[in-house]
């Protein structure tokens, strides 16, 4: 049976580990897997500062192409690794830190 939707997860990631996203040199999101990952879900990262605790303004819009789910090569049952491709990125150049909402299922996603 082929899946005809998809999930829109929200998730925040810390600036080294988002840069290397930015820039492309990495490639998948390791994540405890809280939320049931699935082929064709998309990520919306957004770059989070832990020490300020607060968001950047820099987004990436992801989509993931592949998940491999814990319990093999001795990946915790509680983990999984998703091979991702971005789809966009946002850097609104704006001042102060901002806090993002989810978008409703109706609204489309900020461009």
């Amino acid at each position: 049976m082929s899946r005809t939707s998809y999930t829109v997860h929200h998730l925040k990631s810390w600036p080294e580990y988002f840069e290397a996203q930015w820039d492309g040199s990495k490639q998948f999101e390791l994540r405890h897997n809280d939320r049931g990952y699935e082929v064709g879900d998309e990520l919306l990262i957004h770059e989070w500062t832990p020490g300020v605790c607060t968001f950047t303004r820099r987004v990436l819009h992801l989509s993931v192409n592949h998940v491999l789910h814990g319990g093999v090569f001795d990946l915790p049952g509680h983990i999984c690794v998703m091979s991702t491709v971005v789809l966009d990125r946002w850097d609104v150049d704006d001042d102060g830190p901002f806090h993002p909402e989810e978008p409703r299922p109706e609204t489309e996603l900020p461009l």
